[in-house]
């Protein structure tokens, strides 16, 4: 957002971070190319060219804008947050190599999953703390115990994020029922 005193990166800014891996000291330069399209470069803090991670399909973010707050147009806008007070329920879960390297979570049909997911659900959109939000399928399954798997978009989520073995995450549901929307966080890489 340009304002006369300055550029702020505010939503979206630490789903570039995790994405391109951007530490302390590196340099981001945007160059607008029309069409609501960025190129970007970055460099460490050294100068050396920071490499772009390649995925086939190419990834391709979308913010989710129901929750965006109402800014005021001569106020620096705030980042996007999860407000934990918002859910109804919420499910903290560690994730493992399999989940990892499968491109599914499984979630146990029991407590978090019996209220607020409906067996018939085939899609859901997560929304992570980024504000992204990455369309994924739902798979209703009872062997060997029932369970949800969340597949698609949470691989391509895993790889972009770049989440690993033990990460502890937190799942987010605003309502009873059959959600369409659930709230994903990490709470510890």
């Amino acid at each position: 957002m340009n304002y006369t005193s300055g550029i702020y990166l505010t939503r979206g800014w630490c789903a570039l971070r995790d994405f391109y891996k951007i530490k302390l000291g590196a340099w981001v330069t945007m160059v607008f190319v029309g069409n609501g399209r960025f190129e970007i470069s970055l460099e460490d803090r050294v100068g050396d060219k920071i490499q772009s991670p390649i995925f086939n399909p190419p990834m391709n973010f979308v913010i989710d804008r129901s929750w965006l707050p109402f800014q005021m147009m001569d106020a620096v806008p705030t980042a996007y947050v999860h407000s934990d007070i918002s859910f109804l329920y919420s499910y903290e879960k560690k994730l493992s190599a399999t989940e990892l390297d499968s491109g599914w979570m499984v979630l146990a049909f029991f407590g978090f999953c019996k209220l607020t997911l409906c067996k018939g659900t085939t899609s859901i959109n997560l929304v992570d703390e980024c504000g992204n939000k990455w369309m994924c399928t739902v798979v209703y399954g009872t062997r060997p115990y029932k369970h949800f798997k969340i597949g698609g978009g949470w691989k391509r989520m895993v790889d972009a994020r770049g989440l690993g073995i033990g990460c502890i995450v937190k799942l987010g549901a605003p309502a009873d029922g059959s959600n369409q929307k659930l709230y994903f966080k990490v709470i510890r890489h």
